[in-house]
């Protein structure tokens, strides 16, 4: 499990660090990307690596931006392979006050 939750997390940010566009991770995939950011320098290294910049997180109360569902689908036509198991789990998650991360 924690092996799928983990390519799902770096599926999701390649999807989100290459695209302009917002897309919300599952709540199994948001756990993912929580673990991964305990990793600080881990974590920034991939991300100035792969896209250049810092994929930012941050939590908000507030609806959610795009139904995690959606962001399979991007996933897919990106040509990548999401669980979909894992994305059905919860079906939302959350973003920021201003629709960033």
């Amino acid at each position: 499990h924690a092996e799928r939750v983990a390519n799902e997390t770096l599926g999701f940010l390649h999807l989100t660090g290459s695209s302009r566009e917002r897309y919300s991770p599952s709540p199994a995939v948001d756990a993912g990307w929580h673990a991964f950011l305990l990793h600080t320098a881990d974590y920034r290294a991939f991300c100035h690596r792969h896209f250049g910049y810092l994929i930012d997180h941050q939590p908000s109360d507030r609806p959610p931006c795009v139904p995690a569902s959606a962001t399979a689908e991007a996933m897919t036509r990106a040509g990548l392979h999401p669980d979909l198991v894992l994305w059905a789990a919860g079906g939302t998650a959350w973003c920021g006050p201003d629709g960033d991360w």
